[in-house]
């Protein structure tokens, strides 16, 4: 995997840009039906695009350096990001994630799915802490341009109370990230990736560069179904990844 791009300086998140938890609330109140409900054929997995509002602090930020902010109510929302641990029999050592899992025959409904790993991996209660305030439509996980026979469900919650990170050992670090920067395009690169199969074809696959972290295949893919909700676009199916990495 080749980044085609630098990284960009870290945007200035100004209002128009910044989308807002009432924003996000609102455009998400019509995706919201029970987990139960969500029809998937063979295993199943989900994961959690936990949001919360922006913090002042910016020590609790991705950035090495000040992101500029016009005040910190108008800084929008963030959202919590991953970067799974490296290990050299994982094909997607290191790669950004958002929490989640397979689903477990112990668990009553994909949404206990989301929240059982979500804990495992970063140590946030979301029953406790959150409220389930939207989904995105069922996204077919898919390895090396190959279906991998699995489902994931996207889960969207609202961090309602501040509770630290406290990550497992499938995890190297969690951070917040600010969906300002994520939408307004000042992050957007290309992966140039080799297809499957062939000798010299490759392809470039959208994604993200935030310091040095690259965001792309299916959880680039989800985010931007995220974004595309908050700007009043109904959810399509989306482009297939020809490579996108499935959740633990």
């Amino acid at each position: 995997m080749v980044v085609a791009a630098g990284n960009p300086p870290a945007p200035s998140l100004v209002p128009s840009s910044a989308p807002t938890l009432d924003r996000i609330c609102a455009a998400l109140a019509p995706t919201l039906l029970r987990p139960q409900e969500v029809g998937a054929s063979g295993s199943r997995a989900a994961v959690a695009l936990v949001v919360r509002e922006q913090r002042g602090a910016l020590e609790e930020s991705v950035f090495e350096r000040p992101v500029e902010l016009r005040a910190p109510e108008a800084a929008g929302a963030e959202l919590l990001l991953i970067r799974r641990a490296e290990h050299p029999n994982d094909p997607w050592s290191g790669q950004m994630a958002l929490p989640g899992g397979r689903e477990d025959p112990g668990d009553a409904t994909i949404l206990d799915t989301a929240v059982r790993e979500t804990f495992e991996e970063v140590g946030l209660s979301l029953d406790r802490c959150a409220r389930l305030i939207g989904r995105l439509p069922p996204v077919p996980a898919m390895a090396r341009g190959r279906s991998v026979g699995m489902t994931v469900v996207p889960l969207i919650f609202h961090l309602l109370d501040e509770a630290p990170l406290c990550t497992n050992y499938e995890v190297a670090e969690a951070l917040w990230v600010p969906l300002a920067g994520l939408a307004s395009g000042a992050w957007d690169t290309v992966v140039d990736y080799p297809i499957p199969g062939s000798r010299n074809a490759r392809a470039r696959l959208p994604a993200w560069s935030v310091e040095g972290r690259v965001v792309w295949g299916l959880t680039h893919r989800m985010i931007s179904t995220f974004l595309e909700v908050l700007d009043g676009a109904a959810p399509g199916p989306g482009r297939e990844a020809l490579s996108e990495e499935p959740p633990r």
